[in-house]
């Protein structure tokens, strides 16, 4: 294990492995949450990959069937950190967006998980 380039890099693979998944599962929730049902977030998680893989050729892909393939300049060419930031920006949009689509009316009480249990 000490010989593997995510302990080498100072462990920063190893954050972005676990972050990578953390705030897709924070936005999938939020989603969850708000509109009480697994409709959004299912939805949300198949056109993801939906789009990433009719529109989206990334450097090593095994299958390249995307449109367009992105252009990364000759500096970051070796640096995931482009994709990184581009996941960032669309999980925060994300998340926005579903904050403002299930934003509740004034005055009305919120639908509450446990509403009809006894």
């Amino acid at each position: 294990m000490g010989s593997s380039p995510a302990v080498k890099s100072g462990g920063t693979e190893l954050l972005w492995t676990a972050a990578g998944p953390l705030i897709g599962a924070i936005v999938f929730g939020v989603a969850a949450l708000r509109t009480g049902s697994i409709a959004l977030p299912l939805g949300l998680h198949l056109g993801w990959n939906w789009t990433q893989w009719h529109f989206f050729t990334l450097p090593g892909d095994d299958n390249p069937t995307g449109l367009w393939t992105p252009l990364i300049s000759a500096q970051h060419a070796g640096s995931p950190a482009p994709f990184r930031i581009g996941y960032l920006v669309a999980m925060t949009v994300a998340l926005l967006a579903i904050a403002a689509m299930t934003r509740q009316p004034r005055g009305r009480r919120p639908v509450t998980l446990a509403a009809g249990l006894p």
